[in-house]
């Protein structure tokens, strides 16, 4: 599957420089030289989680699949093997985190809701650490509700005066005097939610010009030509509430640009400029950074027409952007294609009602376009439909094609894949027009510079980074070695060397859980250095906030059932819901391998000093002791000779450089000794042999750690916890009576049709009666996305 991965991505590099050299033919070769070679080293990801839920009571769990596709095609990536998932309360704390292993594009993980969390609405977001080098807009995100039975609610604030607000976005980025120009609007709340209303623009003479009312989700457009030398406001009012708000300033000089629907497949831009000489323009047309159209308009006075068939945009958010004869962009505005194409899921229950305790089926099915069956990657979860938690999800397709692409969050997405929606078209033009946004600079891409990204992809694991500098002098320490342990009884070592900046960079690979990692610069000069090691996450945050949670007292009676069931369920079958699958990319093998000597202590008499241990049993290390200094020699296997330089030493996997230390321990505390008896390369690092000493619990044994060396807390990969649902096949299990209240009744997170097309689900039903429903959401190896919903009854 990787190498498939890595040829898909010859292939898309490769259709990018072909591109260039077409357009380099067409007479626009800076312009599109400079976009393409930019979009080459500025690689995007996108990252999808499919939650199980929306809603949660303390005491659940929160099961998510997290998808990762390249942001281009839209196929998994294999780019990143590591996402950081996050639940963040409103004042931008993260209360819950967890580094999810992917492979193939996916992966899977899940949070316990503690007790300690107050009611309210949270952000889920994840991320990868390659996308930590742009802005926090780019991470996924999503709203959850987690509601705490056992906490007393925080007093609700008195309910603050209404606050609107209504923006204005000319086509295009400008309003030009003279110059006929259509004009989008947003009308919000405090919280970013739409609002409905009306209102008028005025002059400065308070004659009306134009007036406008809102669509769907508080947005609408007006045209009008505005005039030389003169200032327009709108008055707006939202409910009650009258506001005056200035427009965007109108420039005496410069270009506006229209996009219309031109029939038979073919969409005009009509770009007008006044009081700018006529000159050469460009247009560029790209989808998601994919280089579509590069046209070029010879100097002509008054307007200029480009058509493009919408044939060659791709699915989703395109951009077109004007430039001028000195390839500075002038205008821009974005356009929204609906798919030719999704990933279609076909998936139903085998019955539309159940009895309690009975076997649910459920036949699935994937195919592309055209009706043949392709294989895909799916999720599956399946939980009871209430007035808290409704039939509500994050549909993938339309995160992919429009959500990921447009600025700030948009309301019912999937409204604008309706082509059957009255007003749908109008309002999706609206939407890219009010919420308009690249996920690059132009100022950046015409600079011709290669972009410097201080965050790596973690293609192989985890990527730790630290920063050394001078204690004294506070300058970067530059081609200093460094060592970085994860102690533990199958611990993980990586050695790296700073680069001029003094950055350092580790790879550990995949290590799981909670752990204190230990950095230290190689000796002699360990004394000199700071460390400071960054930390997992991302400390940058988009801005919109969250509204508080106003629990009703509707509420109330079905929340005391809800918790009721959960503690029951928490009662009977908590240990079962903490198994943990054994995860997959888990290597417990020392990184030296097979050591070429091993020594179970166990196995001889122990000893009580190390001393006697080093002499009586382990022949492959000569030891010596001068003036009270201990040091160790290993034989080189390879000619039977012992290694005129000191071996690396581990305990535990950490490095320890005075040996005497290892001398002072406590034998009866080690397990065994491995010894590499050959010159061994450890990235830049040559050692002449390896003694690792391992204590029984991989505690470093009461050894005291060099005053230098950095000791913090680092969160590893997330052990996977197993769904776990009772099974009734028997007539015992069916009349058991322990009580079955899931409201969760079954999440898959690892659904693979095959080559048919066809995969299928099964799971019981609980005590719980009501309605239930079930999505399924995923992707195709070629970049297709879909998702279904439905619903059935238990009786």
């Amino acid at each position: 599957m990787q190498e498939a991965t890595g040829r898909r991505i010859v292939v898309f590099f490769s259709c990018l420089l072909a591109a260039a050299t077409t357009f380099s033919q067409a007479g626009a070769d800076s312009l599109q030289q400079l976009f393409v070679q930019y979009q080459l080293n500025a690689f995007q990801e996108k990252v999808f989680v499919h939650t199980n839920k929306t809603f949660y009571l303390a005491g659940e769990i929160a099961w998510f699949k997290v998808y990762l596709a390249d942001g281009y095609l839209h196929q998994p990536s294999n780019t990143s093997r590591v996402v950081c998932v996050e639940i963040i309360s409103k004042d931008q704390r993260p209360v819950l985190q967890a580094r999810v292993a992917l492979e193939d594009g996916s992966g899977n993980g899940s949070f316990l809701i503690p007790s300690s969390l107050p009611s309210g609405y949270y952000r889920l977001r994840a991320y990868t650490n390659w996308m930590k080098n742009f802005s926090p807009d780019f991470y996924y995100e999503q709203t959850i509700t987690i509601v705490n039975t056992l906490k007393t609610p925080e007093a609700a604030a008195a309910p603050a005066p209404p606050s609107y607000s209504v923006q204005f976005f000319p086509e295009g980025g400008n309003l030009v005097a003279g110059l006929s120009s259509k004009t989008a609007f947003k009308m919000v709340n405090r919280y970013g939610g739409s609002e409905q209303g009306s209102g008028v623009v005025v002059d400065r003479q308070n004659d009306t010009v134009a007036q406008f009312q809102t669509g769907h989700a508080g947005m609408g457009s007006f045209v009008f030509t505005p005039q030389h030398g003169k200032e327009y406001s709108a008055v707006v009012r939202i409910g009650d509430t009258s506001i005056w708000q200035k427009l965007p300033v109108v420039y005496e000089q410069g270009y506006v640009m229209q996009l219309a629907d031109a029939g038979n497949n073919k969409i005009q831009v009509t770009v007008s400029g006044t009081g700018v000489s006529p000159a050469t323009i460009y247009l560029l047309v790209h989808t998601r950074q994919l280089l579509k159209s590069l046209q070029k308009a010879a100097p002509a006075p008054g307007r200029r027409v480009f058509t493009i068939d919408k044939n060659i945009l791709g699915d989703g958010i395109s951009h077109f952007t004007v430039f001028n004869a000195a390839r500075q962009p002038v205008c821009e505005r974005l356009y929204f294609k609906r798919p030719a194409a999704k990933l279609l899921i076909n998936a139903n229950t085998d019955q539309p009602v159940y009895a309690t305790r009975k076997k649910v089926i459920i036949p699935i099915s994937t195919a592309g376009k055209d009706g043949h069956a392709i294989p895909a990657d799916l999720s599956a979860t399946v939980f009871m439909i209430d007035p808290l938690q409704p039939l509500q999800y994050t549909d993938i397709a339309a995160w992919l094609l429009l959500s990921s692409d447009i600025k700030g969050t948009i309301e019912d997405p999937a409204y604008y894949f309706d082509d059957s929606a009255a007003g749908s078209d109008a309002a999706a033009d609206d939407l890219v027009l009010t919420q308009g946004w690249r996920r690059f600079s132009w100022e950046d891409v015409l600079k011709g510079e290669h972009p410097f990204f201080e965050w790596l992809p973690e293609k192989e694991g985890t990527i730790i980074q630290a920063r050394l500098t001078g204690k004294r002098s506070g300058q970067p320490a530059g081609n200093i070695p460094a060592w970085l342990s994860v102690p533990g009884t199958d611990f993980v070592l990586s050695t790296a060397s700073t680069r001029a900046d003094g950055s350092i960079r580790f790879n550990t690979g995949n290590f799981y859980g909670r752990n204190e990692i230990i950095v230290q610069p190689n000796p002699p000069a360990d004394s000199l250095y700071r460390i400071d090691v960054a930390g997992a996450w991302s400390d940058k945050f988009s801005t919109g906030p969250l509204p508080s949670l106003v629990l009703s007292m509707q509420w109330k009676e079905q929340l005391e059932y809800r918790s009721t069931n959960i503690q029951a369920e928490n009662s009977y079958q908590l240990k079962k819901k903490e198994q943990y699958i054994l995860p997959a990319l888990a290597d417990t093998t020392a990184f030296y391998g097979r050591p070429d000597k091993q020594y179970y202590l166990d196995d001889y008499t122990r000893f009580t000093t190390m001393d006697e241990v080093m002499r009586e049993y382990v022949a492959e290390v000569k030891l010596r002791q001068q003036s009270g200094k201990y040091n160790f020699r290993v034989v080189n296997t390879y000619f039977k000779a012992f290694f005129d330089n000191d071996p690396l030493v581990l305990l535990d996997g950490v490095p320890v450089f005075d040996v005497n230390k290892i001398m002072a321990i406590d034998p009866l505390k080690l397990k065994k000794i491995d010894i590499i008896e050959r010159k061994y390369y450890l990235g830049a690092l040559t050692t002449d042999g390896i003694i690792s000493y391992k204590t029984y619990d991989g505690d470093l044994a009461g050894y005291t750690l060099d005053p230098n060396a950095v000791v913090v807390e680092y969160d590893g990969l997330q052990r996977e916890r197993e769904f776990y649902a009772p099974v009734y096949e028997t007539d015992a299990q069916t009349n058991s009576r322990v009580p079955d209240f899931r409201n969760a009744l079954h999440w898959a997170p690892r659904v693979k049709t095959g080559s048919d097309g066809r995969q299928q689900l099964s799971f019981y039903t609980g005590d719980l009666k009501g309605r239930f429903a079930v999505v399924v959401q995923g992707m195709s190896a070629d970049g297709l996305a879909g998702s279904k919903a439905f619903t059935f009854e238990v009786r």
